[in-house]
């Protein structure tokens, strides 16, 4: 479920669909170390993403799923200002772009898989 998640995530992200977004998100979303702790901060954060996304016009090439073992095996230590999102996360989805990348942190909250985390 958590791979159907991100790939959902990341379609509506690319397709720049906002109100699809926002009930795949946690409560409290952690933006590259900055949180955004109700919906109107997260849908600005991701409002200013899609925006990004369209000028630089980006195209989403895959995306992979990984848990908290294959990240660290791959990665190493996460940086400092994702310490706690890494905490809470379960799973990984990295996106790649025909330049660029990034990564959300996904956590099982109750039966369901939420954004807890995103990172470039």
């Amino acid at each position: 479920m958590a791979k159907l998640v991100a790939r959902g995530f990341f379609r509506a992200l690319m397709a720049g669909e906002l109100k699809a977004l926002l009930p795949m998100c946690g409560k409290q979303v952690d933006f590259d170390g900055a949180s955004a702790k109700d919906p109107a901060s997260i849908k600005k954060q991701l409002g200013a993403i899609i925006k990004r996304i369209k000028r630089k016009g980006l195209k989403l090439r895959r995306i992979v799923v990984l848990d908290k073992k294959q990240m660290k095996t791959m990665f190493g230590a996460c940086p400092k200002r994702l310490q706690k999102s890494v905490k809470k996360s379960q799973a990984f989805a990295l996106a790649r772009f025909n330049r660029l990348g990034a990564v959300a942190f996904l956590a099982k909250k109750g039966r369901f898989w939420r954004i807890v985390a995103l990172t470039d």
